[in-house]
């Protein structure tokens, strides 16, 4: 029998279903793995393309400057913040994942793809994120 309510379930489980609101990669290691949860969630962040970065702000139309605020030499989007910015780059190979790193920005274009738990950095490594 028809109602309102499995009508609405009915929806809400085909939303979930769609392509939009899938991510590739494995997030259940990412949400298994023995981090801190906000570290987790900066992951989900990024994989999700969801950090509020002053490009993804200004496609939001917020008005902000474009620039990063530590440098102000390159806009500010997750691959500088994440891959370009000297503190970054310098964090990457202190932790010894510097060329790991730098092999997945060659072959991802966007920075969760960098990150994924697809079983290469974050999951198998044993350099990763465990």
């Amino acid at each position: 029998m028809y109602t309102v309510r499995s009508g609405y379930n009915l929806a809400i489980l085909q939303s979930l279903k769609a392509e939009r609101c899938q991510v590739s990669g494995d997030w259940g290691s990412m949400w298994r793995s023995q981090v801190a949860p906000k570290v987790r969630n900066l992951i989900w962040r990024i994989g999700r393309g969801c950090l509020p970065t002053r490009d993804r702000l200004q496609v939001c139309h917020v008005q902000c400057p474009i620039h990063c605020s530590l440098c102000d030499a390159f806009k500010e989007s997750e691959w500088h913040i994440f891959f370009y910015y000297p503190t970054s780059v310098a964090c990457w190979y202190v932790a010894g994942l510097s060329h790991i790193v730098h092999n997945r920005c060659m072959r991802f274009t966007i920075a969760g793809g960098v990150l994924t738990f697809d079983g290469y950095l974050c999951a198998r490594d044993r350099r990763g994120f465990r």
